[in-house]
C-alpha cells in the first residue's frame, strides 16, 4: 500500500469513528429526553357518577384540571374516566380529586380535613364533595374550661370519623387519634 492510500484510510475511520461516536451520544440524549415526555394514563369506571363529576356546564371538570396541573380528563360511554398527562404527580392529583367527587360519605369513614370554623360547641371540618361536619367540643379532648381555640386554628388538619349522618343531612364527628 502506498503512502497516500494508507492516509486516506486512516483519516477515513478516525472520521467514521468520530460520527460513530456523535451518534451515539445524541442517541442516548434522544432516548433520555423521550423519558421526560412520555405520557401516562389511569383510568377508573364510575358509570353512576360521571354527572357529578363534569358538573353543571363542566364546572366541577375544569376545576378538577386546573387543580391538577397539565392533564387531559375524557369520558368514555361505558363510564370509563381516563387521565393522560407527562406528570405522574398531576395524574395522581386530578385522580384524587375525581375520587373525592364520588365518594359517597357513610358512618365510620375516615378522612383527614382541615379545621373550617371554630365555635364554643365545637369545630367545623371540611370534609369530601364539599361537606363539612362537626367535631363536638366533648369528642375533642379538650379538657373542661379550656378554649377550643388554644388547641386549635382555622386551617389545621385534623383526622375525624363520621359517627352520624342524621335525617337533616347533618354529619357528625369525632376526633381520631
Amino acid at each position: 500500500m502506498d503512502l497516500i492510500t494508507r492516509r486516506s484510510t486512516g483519516r477515513s475511520r478516525a472520521t467514521q469513528k468520530f460520527w460513530i461516536s456523535c451518534w451515539r451520544r445524541s442517541r442516548s440524549r434522544a432516548r433520555r429526553s423521550l423519558k421526560l415526555h412520555r405520557k401516562s394514563e389511569r383510568s377508573k369506571s364510575i358509570p353512576e357518577k360521571i354527572r357529578e363529576v363534569i358538573g353543571r356546564g363542566g364546572e366541577v371538570i375544569d376545576k378538577i384540571i386546573a387543580t391538577a396541573g397539565e392533564v387531559k380528563v375524557d369520558f368514555d360511554d361505558d363510564g370509563l374516566v381516563v387521565i393522560t398527562g407527562r406528570d405522574k404527580t398531576a395524574i395522581a392529583r386530578a385522580e384524587e380529586l375525581i375520587l373525592e367527587v364520588v365518594t359517597d360519605l357513610e358512618v365510620g369513614q375516615i378522612f383527614v380535613g382541615k379545621i373550617a370554623r371554630i365555635e364554643d360547641y365545637g369545630v367545623f371540618v371540611s370534609l369530601a364533595k364539599g361537606k363539612s361536619g362537626m367535631v363536638h367540643v366533648s369528642k375533642l379532648g379538650v379538657p373542661f374550661g379550656e378554649k377550643i381555640g388554644n388547641r386549635y386554628q382555622v386551617g389545621q388538619e385534623i383526622r375525624v370519623r363520621i359517627t352520624e349522618i342524621d335525617d337533616r343531612g347533618r354529619i357528625n364527628l369525632i376526633k381520631e387519634e
